[in-house]
């Protein structure tokens, strides 16, 4: 064998190597692009880091508030606001996707297996399902922090009313 054949199955072998990298690529993209709980994941990641940030800028300003944008309901009215938001926005989501999963088999049967993998590849289902998600995670976060903390959580707890707010509206 001459050293053009080693050059040229050596070649031949990076070729084959780069095309199976591409085809891994796109079965992961393709895995991603059609994963219901990537969007949720990342709506959970998002949500805890808005209540940190939310809980650090309530010990930060906890004395300096302007009246209008202070939580008057005192720690109790804001347990009770919060508790409401938790399980709200736990029972709409269940609910919602609850309802749609059922369609969807429905739609299947009657119609094409296909409808479940285009409700699969729509963004609006993924980003709808991490808002829900999320305004659950940060407001849990935040009724969490609000029975250990000394502090009141004024901003935190209006940020909760506002997005659930928000949320049930867009719905």
């Amino acid at each position: 064998m001459s050293r053009g054949d080693h050059r040229d199955r050596a070649h031949g072998h990076g070729a084959l190597h780069a095309l199976t990298r591409s085809v891994n690529r796109e079965r992961l993209k393709e895995r991603i692009s059609t994963s219901l709980w990537v969007a949720p994941g990342l709506g959970v990641l998002v949500a805890l880091g808005l209540g940190i940030v939310m809980i650090t800028l309530d010990r930060v300003f906890a004395l300096g508030l302007p009246g209008w944008l202070e939580f008057r309901g005192g720690v109790g009215g804001a347990e009770q606001l919060l508790s409401t938001v938790t399980s709200s926005i736990l029972t709409f989501t269940a609910l919602v996707f609850t309802i749609t999963v059922l369609v969807l088999q429905l739609a299947s049967n009657q119609l094409s297996p296909r409808v479940i993998r285009t409700f699969l590849h729509e963004p609006a289902t993924k980003w709808a399902m991490a808002v829900f998600v999320g305004t659950f995670v940060y407001s849990l976060l935040i009724l969490s922090r609000l029975r250990n903390d000394e502090f009141k959580l004024s901003l935190s707890t209006w940020l909760s009313f506002v997005h659930i707010s928000t949320t049930c509206c867009d719905a």
